[in-house]
């Protein structure tokens, strides 16, 4: 579901390095651009940096900020406003406004694509002729960066829409005066410029301005906002219910599980620490289960919920276990 310009997200810095003094004149800083940085805070917040000589460009949720340098008595810091990103060593500290990320961790990252990847994105895509770039944070941020960059939006994903027929996902926006309108349907598709060839077609209306490109579901580094399709529990293949929905889960990141057992919805507390996890009591509601399979289906996926201790994420599934036992597995779905 992307198509046309650049998208970056960029959260967090940590470290507890000493106030700095004014009075101290700044460290060098590496000469000519750098690779780009992706840090990970322990609070799960993340953001990108790329340092140049006398200034940092930082990638967050909301868009690209360029900080310059500024005085330090330890590391290199660079502010703007209430923004500051503080590295030292291998770690990083990010202040904004009244919220601070600290102890941040970096990797390095070879290509925007891995960028996106590691910041959360779950969907990016790419188009020629003005170049432009997109990507889609599902449920939290979509961002596009379009005309070679001379257009930057970013603002909160809202809920797609899906036509059933043809499965085209539907994203609209309006930011800074601009509105936006993605579509994004599976189909081989190749890069105008590179030939390179994607498993997604993306069309964009900007501003009444018709858009055309290619993009690639991402993986994913995170649990929390995904769509997490049932795909066996306890060792049993996941079904299909008789309606348009299908078992599945969510996590959110204040704290909650949701999802449909293929009879019922589910909403209840989880708390996760690492890869440690607790599912509270559970709320469902209280359809019928007419269908025997299903039935069996939802009492074990409740089961298993209720018993499950750690999570453990390969790739795009997710296996919820009790100790060494795996009780269910999740495929992500994207684009819903």
């Amino acid at each position: 579901m992307r198509s046309t310009s650049v998208l970056m997200v960029l959260s967090g810095v940590a470290g507890c390095a000493p106030r700095p003094s004014a009075s101290v004149p700044p460290p060098p800083a590496p000469a000519g651009p750098s690779s780009a940085i992706v840090y990970t805070c322990p609070d799960g917040y993340r953001f990108s940096a790329k340092v140049r000589r006398d200034s940092a460009e930082v990638g967050l949720p909301s868009g690209t900020r360029t900080l310059p340098l500024v005085p330090s008595a330890s590391g290199a810091r660079f502010a703007a406003g209430d923004l500051v990103f503080w590295s030292k060593d291998e770690l990083a500290r990010m202040e904004m406004a009244e919220t601070t990320h600290a102890d941040c961790r970096g990797q390095a990252v070879t290509s925007p694509w891995e960028q996106a990847r590691l910041l959360g994105a779950e969907f990016r895509a790419v188009g020629q002729e003005p170049g432009w770039e997109l990507e889609v944070d599902e449920g939290r941020w979509l961002r596009f960066v379009g005309d070679y960059g001379a257009i930057r939006l970013a603002a909160p994903a809202p809920a797609p829409r899906r036509d059933t027929l043809t499965g085209v996902v539907t994203y609209a926006i309006q930011a800074d005066g601009h509105e936006l309108v993605t579509s994004v349907g599976e189909a081989t598709c190749r890069d105008a410029m590179s030939g390179e060839a994607f498993s997604h077609e993306v069309r964009l209306r900007l501003d009444g301005r018709d858009l055309a490109g290619c993009g690639r579901t991402l993986g994913t580094t995170d649990v929390t906002g995904i769509y997490w399709k049932l795909l066996e529990v306890e060792g049993v293949p996941a079904i299909g219910s008789t309606g348009k929905r299908e078992a599945h889960l969510r996590l959110t990141e204040d704290g909650f599980a949701a999802g449909f057992t293929g009879c019922n919805s589910f909403r209840g507390k989880v708390e996760r620490s690492g890869t440690q996890v607790k599912f509270g009591p559970l709320a469902t509601t209280r359809m019928a289960c007419l269908n025997p399979d299903l039935a069996g289906q939802e009492r074990r996926m409740l089961r298993g919920l209720q018993s499950a201790d750690r999570v453990a994420l390969a790739g795009e599934q997710l296996t919820l276990h009790a100790g060494p036992r795996p009780l269910a597995r999740f495929g992500i779905v994207y684009l819903r």
